[in-house]
């Protein structure tokens, strides 16, 4: 496994987070395709310039995160979301990264048929599209049990939908975190790492440094040994002290990895 730092989650600039996320022990990074970091706003010479910066810190890109603001189930503007999706494909394959995070909605049930057949015609759209320029989409999940979303992926037959395992969106949404890995285990792209402590009585759940919440870290980290997992582990951070609960999460991390 190796670990890696959102460019967001630094607080800084692309330019300044990449000597941040070396110093602090990172070897990848993940960014979000937004503002400067759009595909429409990078041509060609700006693309290889990125991956010059990156390798002048010995830094691999391990993903690219496409935001949205619906998700794939909406019909409205489905197009044009599909449309952003594979501009940031394209980018991914340009950077050498084979990863794009993409989130994934609550899958629809039977009395939903129009989000059923949008988010299949997305996902039929994606999945030919990774397959033909070898970028897999990670989406992540957590709104329904992993066992719920690794049956649905399997209907498409389709070797670049896999998923994201983020454990503090499992436990947000009231599953057990650590039970959610095993079924993953042939779907397994990519891992965010965040971590949460529990609600009370006057607020939601808040987002603290990684090791010092609610997940258990030893048993995640051992489970996803056990599962052969050998990809990325990317810390986030929204809010607080972030380079320093950077710097603790990838202490915490490092250790259990050891």
């Amino acid at each position: 496994m190796k670990l890696g730092i959102s460019i967001e989650s630094t607080g800084l600039p692309f330019r300044e987070a990449l000597p941040a996320i070396a110093k602090l022990g990172g070897i990848g990074v993940q960014f979000q395709a937004l503002a400067a970091l759009h595909p429409q706003q990078l041509g060609q010479t700006a693309r290889r310039e990125i991956r010059t910066m990156l390798r002048s810190y010995s830094l691999e890109l391990f993903s690219i995160e496409t935001p949205l603001r619906y998700g794939l189930d909406v019909f409205e503007n489905q197009q044009k979301r599909l449309e952003y999706i594979s501009e940031v494909m394209g980018f991914a394959f340009d950077l050498g990264c084979q990863t794009v995070v993409v989130p994934f909605p609550k899958i629809p049930n039977e009395n939903e048929p129009t989000k059923q057949n949008t988010l299949k015609e997305s996902m039929e759209h994606l999945g030919r599209l990774g397959d033909r320029i070898g970028v897999n989409l990670a989406f992540d999940i957590g709104l329904d049990p992993a066992t719920n979303v690794v049956e649905y992926l399997q209907k498409y037959k389709t070797p670049c939908l896999r998923v994201n395992y983020d454990p503090a969106n499992f436990l947000i949404h009231q599953h057990e975190p650590t039970s959610q890995i095993f079924p993953l285990k042939d779907c397994l792209q990519h891992v965010h790492a965040r971590d949460i402590r529990s609600a009370n009585a006057s607020q939601g759940p808040k987002e603290v440094a990684v090791g010092a919440g609610d997940l258990p870290w030893l048993a995640i980290i051992g489970t996803l040994s056990a599962c052969e997992y050998r990809g990325p582990i990317v810390l986030r951070r929204q809010d607080g002290n972030r380079i320093a609960d950077l710097a603790v999460g990838i202490k915490t991390l490092k250790q259990i990895m050891i």
